[in-house]
């Protein structure tokens, strides 16, 4: 049997005569009608109606109007798309494995979109908020392409990660919802952040990299929007390392990268006061494991050891019986015999009245083994929530740790 060669792009979407042009503006968004009333309809690759190129139209425009009110570089335009990025609305499922949309980056810096001809949502009020947060992901990312073109996962016979993927796709996450604020579609990916704060930022698992919306959204509530400007204008070199050029950017602000995702960490623990669209939604993020302090110097373990992978937290419960003890001791001791750079521990103790009004930073012992604290009560205090986050370097290893706690 022979092979069927796929076809190209540019054969795809031939059948898009009609274009929508916005006044001054940067896309040009090409589209055909499924059912027209003079000459022959594309049944696959048409629309059901304008009105969805002109709501992707209006999205992608606002989006590329608050970059360039950023001060970020405008995307490289196509002459032959009269001096504008070209968006193709289409049955996207031809073209790429899923039914989703996308954004391409030649070697020369220029980008395409590609947005679906239909959005599958039976709620019309579901359909145009999709609509409206994929036009804004896809824009969003002609702007961060125009710093850094994504690198191909295979390259001579081997899989490669692209060390940008997750900042690219959390920079899109996070737009969606600054663009679109009453909108509940940016929270489709919640639940990794929320359920699992053990995995890493860049993981590779479906939902991967779009989570870290949330470490973007607190850096930019905390630095302003330049710190992601900054950062991805030094993208380009081929080397350039994310967390090593978000660290420059936010040690000219007197910060650094470590301490930024440990806030990132500490602040998300109380959800209600971080998002609550989300929280209302999902709750808490998700604890590891609780302790209860019924005996004093009578020390609580994990029940297992627990690993932490690299741009990763856990979170832990204490909880204590006030008769049995005037302070707490709560120690991270490391599995492995090798010292531990890059953990950080905080214990926030919480009041009665559900407050926590002190945040206090587990030290590091002189062997290097361990991060311990002892901390007196004060009269209110019943509980607390111990935050071990990780803010190291994409390459290395998943640490394994136990907790270990007692009244004193």
């Amino acid at each position: 049997m022979p092979l069927i060669k796929p076809p190209s792009l540019s054969t795809l979407v031939a059948p898009l005569v009609d274009f929508v042009d916005y006044p001054n503006g940067l896309f040009r968004v090409y589209y055909t009608m499924r059912d027209v009333f003079n000459g022959r309809s594309d049944e696959r690759m048409g629309v059901f109606s304008r009105d969805l190129v002109l709501r992707y139209a209006h999205a992608l425009e606002q989006t590329a109007r608050k970059f360039l009110e950023w001060g970020w570089d405008a995307p490289l335009r196509w002459p032959q798309h009269g001096d504008r990025v070209p968006v193709y609305v289409f049955d996207t499922s031809q073209w790429v494995r899923a039914h989703a949309p996308f954004t391409q980056t030649n070697l020369w810096g220029y980008s395409l979109i590609g947005l679906r001809s239909d959005i599958p949502e039976p709620r019309y009020d579901v359909m145009w908020e999709r609509a409206d947060v994929e036009a804004v992901h896809e824009a969003t990312h002609v702007f961060t392409h125009r710093n850094r073109r994504p690198e191909p996962r295979f390259w001579g016979g081997v899989t490669r990660k692209d060390r940008w993927y997750w900042l690219d796709e959390g920079t899109a996450v996070f737009m969606e919802a600054q663009m679109f604020r009453g909108h509940k579609e940016p929270m489709r990916f919640a639940t990794n952040f929320v359920y699992r704060p053990d995995l890493s930022l860049v993981d590779d698992g479906p939902g991967g990299g779009y989570f870290a919306a949330w470490f973007v959204r607190c850096l930019v509530l905390k630095h302003g929007h330049e710190i992601l400007r900054d950062a991805w204008k030094q993208a380009t070199p081929l080397d350039a390392d994310p967390i090593a050029v978000i660290d420059q950017a936010l040690r000219r602000r007197n910060h650094s990268f470590d301490a930024a995702f440990t806030e990132y960490c500490v602040d998300s623990a109380s959800m209600c006061d971080f998002d609550f669209d989300v929280f209302t939604r999902h709750g808490n993020r998700s604890i590891t494991e609780s302790f209860r302090l019924s005996h004093v110097n009578a020390p609580v373990q994990s029940s297992e050891v627990d690993w932490l992978e690299p741009l990763a937290c856990r979170y832990y419960r204490v909880e204590w019986d006030r008769a049995q003890g005037r302070s707490i001791e709560v120690a991270v001791k490391w599995e492995s015999a090798t010292a531990i750079d890059g953990v950080k521990a905080v214990l926030i103790p919480y009041c009665e009245d559900g407050f926590a009004r002190r945040k206090l930073n587990l030290e590091m012992q002189p062997d290097r083994s361990e991060l311990r604290r002892v901390v007196d009560l004060k009269a209110d205090e019943t509980r607390a929530l111990l935050v071990v986050a990780r803010g190291t370097a994409l390459d290395d290893e998943a640490i394994g740790f136990r907790i270990e706690c007692s009244a004193r």
